[in-house]
């Protein structure tokens, strides 16, 4: 089955909803691919006829929606306007218009209205405005059949998050939950995006001592027996499904005279004996009731679910009847509400007329049983019944209920084949397809629509390519009646055959039976399907021929011993709902709600060492937090546990909460494990000497290189590349303003960068020849650097720049790309890096750094594009950026788009990532040509941008690189072994 392409777009930053999203997926074994369409492009992302959702065929779109989020008020949280509420219900009414777009969507349309702020909801009137713009959207796509709304009262008392409104993550990177309300949106997220990946449940059978009720009625009596506010709300659940077309059903070890006494004269009970469809009441095994029950409705076991207090009961049960849902009521009463809010497999996206009326159809269907035993023939009954048969082409406001069809018919569906709304209308838009709903009615009532023709009129015959029924009509006449009306349209239409295709499946015998009965002679079975090409003139003759030929189908048998086999995966499957239920009612949500991981000590090559004082027990503490990890110890290297510049961020901000001591982040390099950092905190090192420079490695005798940061602002990421380039090569780092001294700010200005950064290299290298590098943003800084020495006169040596694009590059070459393409590239760039590991212990260690990072943040593939780097640090961590660090890359990004640099006439090396964009037009020199007049080199080296100088790409940047660096010139003039 291929993976379910989730894609999303929001109006407030969204990405701390992964986490919890991709932890539930894998819960319910859902394979998915997410795509997150940039901040704020709700309305682009409805109207692009290229973009994700358009181009998405497997899954959902999902839209998350905040009202006050609508208008730009900045970071100001002022009081609303009127002009500004104006505003709100104007872009909403707009918005609401463009929603219609999801009725052309492949995949459904999911609109999540998210809660307002607590300014709003704590003021009335601001309340009731909000409120009032919510009801005009909900009425306005309550029409739209392919678009769902979950307005956040529908599902957030559901998730009683106290404190779920985050003004500070608002105000610093538009992050308006804290991250207990996050994970609660991804979870009721995946709880409605599951209805789509899973077969409806359509029986609900319910024990009834302790369980509808306190006591057991045959001991205590009709009187005796109590109930409490938690067996009502069963009751009233049971109600509330039977109306939205559950089938209500009781399995009860009791003398049935004494059960339906108390139906009768209990008359507190909601649950009421009109609701009830069928029931065994009696002392048999509770799994041979429940057989029994599925041969009376004739629905398969697998559509059942069954409610006992009994442990034991449940037991056997689960051990006998493994396709049918056992739910264990908890022996806590007061959790019984809880546990069935939370029982997923009771959604649904809609409730239909048929859903509403199915208990009652169900009723009657037993009526007809009735009569059809007291009838002296076959014939006779089907003349008592008064039939009739409206056979019509489909109607706009039946596509739902056609779609349902497609969805749950199982027994007679010629091909199976499911379709969704849209894909029924898809089907539609060639005009020569049709589609044909059949309604059935006859003295005892309405059997609703009930039966579906697909049909495509060909130049000889009318192709049928689904034919569907409910059972509930079988053996009525109604499928020789359609076959007779469709026999007339080919004869209208001047088609000589009925053409009807047949793909066998487990459960679709009944249809293939009825073929073979009206046109045996007719089939052509060519091994993938059987077509049955009927004369106009033998299917206009079409009719029962005896009341053995078309007796309902007796299949809950066959059900079962399909099943057999399967007893691991049902309980799997059911075992997932049911845990995610019983966890989700006992969850304490101002608690942490992800789970971490035990670190791997085979991944780390070091014993565990736990802390030894009190700084290094609360350093491992923050440690664990943020590495969404568990056995953390005191020499365990930072990097090794999975751990980057931006969990590095994260975990220096709550350092320095917790020790009110600033630490900078290259302490990292020095100082990677708890027991180092643990040293620097005891002695009070608040900052590093220099203002910029940053010592990566100090040692060695060659010129020494220095490498510019990125737009995060710091130099961690150069370590690898440092450590591959040996021990004879200085390297030092020269990290942003603000970053040391977090009460300043980035310059704005790549110019002033390297005048600033230029001071201090000088005070550790006073004159040339200069060796400068950059990655990325970082190559910019280090081409104006070389050229501010070059107009002073001094020599630079070495100009590298490790795929930097130059000003202007991306946006002028840019081109559409899929999808599709992205995802390809971003599994090549992951394979490719596998590959580059030479032996196979060591692609073993990878393999396992690259699951435990998987597992306590985001996949990988979220974090390539390195210059979002504000969008990065939430996803790895589900928090926003801290204000600094967010004031920082802001002024480093206005840096980005304002620099335009004059001619440099010295030579420039520039290392290429093999993994190029494909949506850029191809250029050797990446935009470099038109701003130099030396001369360019460019060495191709493996990775992708932003990961050369990253393991494992660093070592083959190394290879490249290091011929550059080695200088033959001064072999008599070489620096001292340090230069720190």
């Amino acid at each position: 089955m291929s993976p379910q392409k989730i894609a999303i777009s929001a109006n407030f930053t969204i990405e701390p909803i992964l986490p919890t999203m991709q932890e539930m997926l894998g819960k319910v074994e859902i394979r998915h691919e997410i795509e997150i369409a940039p901040y704020n492009q709700i309305f682009q992302q409805l109207l692009d006829s290229s973009g994700s959702f358009h181009d998405n065929l497997t899954g959902v779109n999902v839209i998350f929606l905040r009202l006050e989020d609508l208008i730009n008020r900045g970071d100001d949280r002022a009081e609303f306007s009127q002009s500004d509420l104006e505003q709100i219900r104007s872009i909403a009414f707009e918005l609401t218009r463009a929603f219609e777009c999801g009725e052309n969507y492949k995949v459904p349309l999911y609109i999540f209205l998210c809660p307002a702020s607590a300014a709003i909801a704590d003021d009335a009137e601001l309340s009731t405005i909000f409120g009032e713009i919510e009801l005009t959207m909900v009425a306005a796509i309550g029409s739209l059949s392919n678009v769902y709304f979950f307005p956040a009262s529908a599902y957030f008392s559901r998730y009683p998050v106290k404190n779920y409104d985050n003004p500070k993550g608002y105000a610093l990177g538009k992050i308006p939950y804290t991250e207990q309300f996050y994970s609660a949106l991804a979870i009721e997220f995946v709880r409605k995006l599951s209805i789509l990946s899973r077969k409806p449940y359509k029986v609900l059978a319910l024990d009834c001592d302790n369980t509808l009720w306190t006591g057991v009625c045959g001991e205590d009596g009709t009187d005796g027996i109590s109930f409490c506010d938690s067996r009502i709300s069963l009751q009233n659940f049971a109600v509330e499904q039977s109306k939205a077309g559950m089938l209500i059903c009781l399995c009860s070890k009791n003398n049935e005279e004494a059960v339906w006494d108390v139906f009768e004269k209990r008359h507190e009970m909601p649950l009421k004996r009109e609701h009830i469809v069928g029931h065994r009441i009696n002392w048999e095994l509770k799994s041979s009731n429940l057989r029994a029950l599925s041969d009376e409705l004739q629905l398969g076991l697998d559509s059942f679910v069954f409610i006992d207090d009994d442990p034991v009961i449940c037991a056997e049960v689960q051990q006998n009847c493994p396709e049918v849902l056992t739910v264990l009521l908890p022996s806590k009463l007061t959790s019984i509400p809880a546990l069935l809010d939370h029982l997923w497999i009771f959604d649904r996206l809609k409730v239909t007329d048929e859903d509403r009326d199915r208990s009652n159809s169900y009723k009657r269907e037993a009526e007809r049983r009735i009569v059809q035993e007291l009838s002296p023939d076959f014939n006779a009954f089907l003349e008592s019944l008064e039939l009739v048969c409206d056979i019509a082409p489909v109607r706009p406001e039946t596509i739902s209920r056609v779609s349902q069809l497609s969805l749950r018919t199982n027994q007679f569906n010629s091909t199976t084949i499911r379709r969704s709304e849209s894909e029924m209308r898809d089907f539609l838009k060639d005009d020569a397809n049709e589609i044909y709903t059949i309604d059935v009615r006859d003295r005892f009532g309405d059997y609703g629509l009930v039966g579906v023709v697909m049909c495509r009129i060909d130049p000889d015959a009318i192709n049928v390519e689904s034919f569907m029924l409910s059972c509930r009509v079988l053996g009525r006449g109604v499928e020789h009646r359609i076959v007779r009306e469709l026999a007339q349209k080919a004869t209208d239409a001047a088609r000589r055959f009925v053409r009807i295709e047949y793909r066998q499946t487990d459960k679709n015998v009944p249809i293939r039976n009825f073929l073979n009965d009206i046109g045996e002679e007719y089939k052509v079975d060519s091994g993938e399907k059987i077509l049955f090409e009927l004369p106009v003139e033998a299917a206009s003759m079409v009719a029962p021929k005896s009341r053995a030929a078309t007796k309902i189908p007796k299949i809950s048998a066959a059900v079962r011993d399909q099943n057999t086999d399967t007893k691991e995966g049902w309980a799997e499957l059911h075992a997932a709902y049911f845990e995610i239920a019983a966890s989700l009612a006992n969850r304490k949500w101002d608690d942490q709600v992800i789970s971490r991981h035990d670190v791997s000590r085979e991944l780390l090559e070091t014993d565990f060492t736990s802390p030894r004082t009190q700084i290094e027990t609360r350093l491992c503490s923050i440690w664990e937090s943020h590495l969404k990890a568990t056995g953390i110890g005191i020499h365990d290297d930072f990097f090794k546990l999975g751990g980057d510049s931006l969990l590095a961020v994260s975990i220096f901000v709550n350092i320095e909460d917790e020790f009110g001591l600033q630490l900078p982040l290259s302490a990292l390099i020095e100082s990677p494990t708890i027991a180092k950092l643990s040293g620097l905190i005891e002695a009070g090192k608040t900052g590093p000497s220099s203002k910029y420079l940053v010592p990566i490695q100090s040692n060695g005798t060659q010129r020494p290189l220095f490498c510019m940061h990125a737009a995060g602002g710091n130099v961690l990421f150069y370590r690898d590349l440092a450590s591959e380039l040996g021990d004879d090569q200085p390297v030092f780092g020269l990290q942003a303003r603000g970053v040391a001294d977090k009460q300043e700010t980035a310059h704005e200005c790549v110019e002033e960068m390297a005048r600033e950064y230029l001071a201090e290299i000088r005070s550790v290298q006073p004159a040339g020849p200069y060796r400068l590098c950059g990655s990325s943003f970082g190559g910019l800084v280090a081409f104006e650097a070389a050229r501010q020495l070059r107009k002073s006169g001094e020599d630079v040596e070495i100009l590298a720049l490790f795929d930097t694009y130059a000003p202007g590059y991306l946006k002028q070459n840019a081109a559409k790309t899929s999808g599709l393409g992205n995802m390809l590239q971003r599994t090549i760039n992951i394979r490719n890096q596998i590959l580059e590991i030479r032996t196979a212990r060591a692609r073993a260690v990878f393999l396992l750094s690259r699951i435990e990072k998987l597992r306590v943040r985001l996949k990988r593939r979220f974090l390539w594009k390195k210059n979002q780097f504000s969008i990065q640090y939430g996803k790895a961590t589900g928090k926003e950026l801290p204000a600094d660090i967010l004031r920082n890359h802001k002024a480093i990004e206005k840096a980005l788009q304002t620099y335009y640099p004059t001619g440099y006439d010295g030579k420039v090396t520039l290392f290429r990532a093999s993994e190029q964009p494909k949506n850029v037009d191809a250029d050797l020199y990446l935009g470099w040509a038109k701003f130099t007049t030396g001369e360019i080199i460019a060495e191709d080296v493996k990775g992708s941008h932003g990961a050369l100088t990253v393991y494992p790409f660093a070592k083959h940047l190394a290879d490249k690189f290091l011929p550059y660096l080695i200088d033959t010139k001064t072999n008599g003039n070489r620096y001292p072994s340090s230069v720190a």
